[in-house]
């Protein structure tokens, strides 16, 4: 966009679309800033994604899913034990054929093992808002930003 303008969103988005199972792992800074939806995931289409996403309104809650969200192993939200906004953590989320095992700095946060999915995708991370209450509460009013210090994949083994 060009400078004055308004952006709802950025994205980074593997050119690989071949990812399978494997331990993947963020290191963010969340921002301060409520009305934005921060995601690290993979992604082939709505039923088969995984997800670990923040909702900046909700400054410590953190979101593990497993798309499409049916049953109790497929989905859970946790309060992190910090402000992800105060420095940079690492998410984690670590893929196999039966399970999604969810970590935050190395410590296991819950494992999910329904719909797992089993078919190749792409790895994302993506920040960006909408106007709805309900869902991430934007938009911002003032700029709202991530930072990422380092991506790492270990994958397809």
């Amino acid at each position: 966009t060009s400078l004055g303008e308004t952006t709802t969103g950025a994205e980074i988005v593997s050119q690989k679309q071949q990812f399978l199972y494997g331990s993947y792992r963020v290191e963010l800074k969340a921002t301060k800033e409520p009305g934005t939806v921060t995601g690290f995931f993979y992604y082939l289409d709505d039923s088969n994604e995984i997800d670990i996403e923040f909702l900046s309104q909700d400054q410590n809650e953190t979101y593990f899913t497993i798309h499409e969200n049916t049953g109790p192993n497929s989905h859970k939200q946790m309060t992190l034990p910090f402000d992800p906004t105060e420095g940079f953590h690492e998410y984690r989320f670590d893929w196999s054929p039966t399970q999604v095992i969810f970590y935050v700095d190395g410590t296991l946060m819950t494992t999910l093992d329904s719909n797992v999915p089993d078919k190749v995708g792409s790895i994302l991370i993506n920040h960006w808002t909408l106007s709805n209450a309900d869902w991430g509460g934007g938009p911002p009013i003032k700029d709202a930003i991530i930072q990422i210090k380092k991506i790492s994949m270990y994958f397809n083994l």
